[in-house]
């Protein structure tokens, strides 16, 4: 459950933008209009790409959750019915999402319920990849996602809850439930797969919960702004004065007084 309302007014200049790039380019990211209208994160996301600056308000939390009532298996296979293969669905999700990978039109059309993805807070394919390539498959890729209330522990135990600017990298991302428990403590997310499927899959789940994900902060957000110390006038001609003195001569001529 996302812990704060949506920003009024986020992501509207993004929205707009997106509603003129639809008119020449078909299908491909049709659905970003809806995502920004109904994604608290992509709103709060957009203020900061807009703007290159952490927005005040605060960065909505998800609390995501273990499929234990298979609603997202249920989702995904209703989906499936025609046995197309889950890889299929990923790439026409990618596609209506607006992915650069993904231009081109795909050859099926898949009946995905983006507004009731947006709602389950948990990682959509994982759980039915792994019961798919366990017909044969599973045992020679050793696909075994780790549950969700783990990686929820994982995160609180090693993130620090206020600092947004954490750099989280998982080396075998797998379909992304590490990355999306991190997603509340970190902008700076990043991960790696052997399989083009685990990495579509993470894509998914980036564009539904962890924009992050898909589009990458600007690198200047992390810069510190240059600490500027100002001394004053008067301070630095006593100084000076107690240092000739002493003998030194003038010691101050490369420093610049202040106003």
């Amino acid at each position: 459950m996302t812990n704060i309302a949506p920003i009024n007014g986020g992501g509207d200049l993004l929205s707009r933008h997106y509603r003129r790039l639809l008119k020449s380019r078909g299908t491909f990211g049709s659905w970003q209009e809806r995502l920004f209208d109904l994604s608290p994160r992509w709103q709060w996301y957009s203020q900061l790409l807009l703007k290159n600056t952490i927005p005040r308000a605060p960065w909505p939390h998800i609390h995501f959750v273990d499929d234990d009532d298979h609603v997202a298996g249920w989702l995904v296979a209703s989906c499936l019915k025609g046995g197309h293969a889950l890889d299929e669905l990923l790439k026409y999700v990618l596609h209506m999402l607006g992915h650069p990978r993904y231009h081109q039109p795909p050859s099926k059309h898949f009946d995905f319920d983006l507004e009731k993805a947006l709602t389950l807070h948990r990682d959509l394919f994982g759980d039915y990849y792994s019961e798919e390539m366990s017909h044969g498959l599973r045992s020679q890729t050793g696909y075994f996602p780790t549950p969700m209330s783990i990686c929820n522990l994982i995160a609180d135990m090693t993130l620090d809850r206020c600092d947004l600017l954490n750099s989280v990298h998982d080396p075998c991302v797998g379909s992304g439930r590490m990355l999306m428990a991190a997603s509340n403590r970190s902008l700076f997310l990043s991960g790696i797969d052997v399989n083009p499927v685990c990495v579509r899959m993470t894509f998914v789940n980036g564009y539904l919960f962890a924009p992050q994900l898909v589009i990458p902060p600007p690198p200047g957000l992390r810069l510190e702004p240059q600490r500027r110390t100002v001394i004053p006038r008067e301070m630095l001609h006593r100084l000076s004065a107690e240092l000739k003195e002493a003998g030194h001569g003038k010691a101050t001529p490369g420093l610049q007084l202040s106003s």
